[in-house]
């Protein structure tokens, strides 16, 4: 398992962490969780922003270096 990471979304870190409960804590099967949690994303049950990712630039726009000679 590679557990919950930040660059992950919201929604996958929270699964996971269900289901590191379900079998450390409650000792129980987290296979009906986690076919709730497909399920639920498959049918569009999920609020688009816990899906979202989000990274921040490690610097200033200006200090990238174009090397596909496109401008920015």
């Amino acid at each position: 398992m590679e557990g919950s990471k930040n660059d992950r979304p919201k929604w996958i870190n929270t699964i996971f962490r269900q289901m590191v409960n379900d079998v450390v804590i409650h000792n129980s099967d987290p296979i009906p969780n986690l076919k709730q949690a497909v399920c639920d994303l498959e049918t569009g049950n999920i609020n688009p922003e816990l899906l979202k990712l989000s990274k921040r630039l490690s610097k200033n726009l200006e200090e990238y270096e174009n090397e596909n000679g496109r401008k920015l």
